[in-house]
């Protein structure tokens, strides 16, 4: 999948795998994981691109010769490069729970997800998941999230640390395996 750029036509080659349907109000992509929709004039409002899809080829021109046009249409042609992606292999963002009694736990019921966290609160913290972000957990310390839209994925993430932040010293709470929490020394006298 590789983005082309001839004189301000960007283009996107769209693997065999994924099957793309241009329609009149957007896009439908399906591949080996799943589907998405993407609506078209939702991303261009004021109709600065036009689009074809011809022979595994998707091209995205700006109608003229504005910043604005070229912009949208990369802008554009780089989301939807992230949901090709999407639906051809998904997303995966590891994440993991630190601190002394700190525990995630995975329950499903009809379909939902809820995330059962021990975060030291008197409590334990839930949170439910969205429909189109699915969990896993690895051991009582880390999770992973998957979705199809790396957008949903890492917002969902992004909820997640705001439930117990990491904490500057000691670093326990909830992060990213990728971004490690960045903790401070302690001063000495």
């Amino acid at each position: 999948m590789k983005t082309k750029n001839n004189k301000n036509i960007f283009s996107l080659v769209v693997p065999n795998e994924v099957q793309l349907t241009l329609t009149n109000t957007g896009l439908a992509l399906e591949g080996a994981v799943g589907s998405l929709s993407v609506d078209l004039k939702a991303l261009d409002p004021l109709g600065l691109c036009a689009y074809a899809y011809k022979q595994n080829v998707f091209s995205i021109t700006p109608l003229y010769k504005s910043t604005r046009a070229i912009t949208s249409a990369k802008t554009m042609a780089s989301l939807l490069k992230l949901k090709i992606e999407g639906v051809r292999v998904g997303y995966m963002c590891k994440m993991a729970v630190k601190g002394v009694g700190f525990r995630v736990n995975l329950e499903t019921s009809k379909n939902v997800q809820t995330l059962n966290f021990k975060l030291g609160y008197s409590h334990d913290v839930l949170y439910e998941l969205p429909e189109d972000v699915k969990a896993f957990c690895l051991d009582p310390n880390t999770f992973c999230l998957y979705g199809l839209d790396t957008a949903k994925v890492h917002n969902v993430a992004a909820k997640l640390i705001q439930l117990r932040k990491p904490d500057s010293y000691k670093g326990k709470g909830i992060y990213l395996v990728a971004n490690p929490p960045q903790v401070k020394e302690v001063s000495k006298r």
